[in-house]
């Protein structure tokens, strides 16, 4: 049987300026959840640590609070802060489907799932999702992190 790790959300939200943040942003509460990629052999049965080569299944969950003036998601997945090492994509807005490259977009009600692609090592990331509004403005920064 394949391990499910569900990561503990660490949430930042930070405005475009230095002003206090009059605005409610458009999305909030970012989790990521590591599924074991099916056809990986590194895993015994109940055997909860990845080892160095374990292949997994990265998803981005978050809940939208404004689905009207929404147009993109800007996602960097790094292995640390400010990188986009593993994943640098934008999402159109409820452009359901998955995509050649790996990632998917699907969005039920004001939650929003985006397949990131499967990797192999990553012992350690950082996860940016920036989202921009109809008028190109950035409208809410969120991060997670992980750490083995």
């Amino acid at each position: 049987m394949k391990a499910l790790l569900l990561i503990s959300i660490t949430l930042v939200a930070m405005c475009n300026s230095h002003k206090a943040y009059s605005q409610i942003p458009a999305a909030d509460s970012l989790g990521m959840v590591m599924i074991i990629d099916p056809a990986d052999q590194t895993m015994g049965v109940g055997d909860l640590d990845f080892k160095a080569n374990t292949s997994v299944i990265y998803k981005a969950v978050f809940i939208l609070n404004d689905t009207i003036t929404t147009a993109k998601f800007h996602v960097k997945l790094g292995s640390a802060a400010g990188l986009a090492d593993y994943l640098n994509k934008s999402f159109l807005f409820d452009q359901n489907g998955a995509f050649g490259d790996g990632t998917a977009y699907e969005r039920k009600g004001r939650v929003v799932y985006l397949s990131l692609g499967t990797y192999a090592g990553i012992s350690s990331y950082v996860l940016n999702l920036n989202v921009e509004n109809i008028n190109g403005q950035m409208t809410s920064s969120l991060s997670t992190t992980h750490t083995n």
